[in-house]
């Protein structure tokens, strides 16, 4: 397992505990969902679950790639998302790919995005694949993602 961190600023990865942490630089403006959260009486930055599954369909491949999103969402879907907290998020950090990931997601799973509507609205005219870290595949239009992962791989796995 290897953690990442989010920062803005520079800084190295390195190893605690035996366990290997990366760190990401991303743009100050992508830092929003998130709460203070005091451990151990030092103040840390929590994001928000939403926001997580967000900055995780930004970059599928620092969660463990799409299937890990696919999962994380319908965990996230039984316990209670606030679903309309992930479309604003997702218009906030403009990433048409991140967007018609989601939606495309919830399709496959069955998840209600009550602002669904208004993502796909949002979509630019150019397709994104589902899965970056693999090769294209067939496309389709009604979320303008190329679907190079197989549905069937998104089903949930006995543990």
């Amino acid at each position: 397992m290897i953690l990442y961190r989010k920062i803005y600023s520079r800084a190295k990865s390195r190893e605690i505990h035996g366990v290997p942490y990366r760190v990401t630089t991303v743009t100050e403006r992508k830092f929003f969902g998130k709460t203070p959260t005091s451990v151990e009486g030092t103040t840390v930055h929590v994001s928000h679950l939403e926001k997580t599954l967000v900055d995780c369909a930004d970059h599928p491949a620092c969660c463990g790639g799409i299937r890990e999103l696919a999962s994380a969402m319908r965990a996230a879907d039984e316990g209670g998302c606030f679903w309309e907290s992930v479309g604003e998020y997702l218009e906030r950090l403009d990433n048409g790919a991140a967007t018609k990931r989601i939606v495309c997601l919830a399709d496959q799973l069955g998840i209600d995005l009550p602002t669904r509507a208004a993502l796909v609205a949002s979509f630019t005219s150019d397709y994104s694949v589902l899965d970056p870290t693999r090769p294209q595949g067939p496309t389709t239009a009604r979320t303008a993602s190329g679907l190079n992962v197989e549905p069937a791989t998104l089903a949930p796995t006995e543990a």
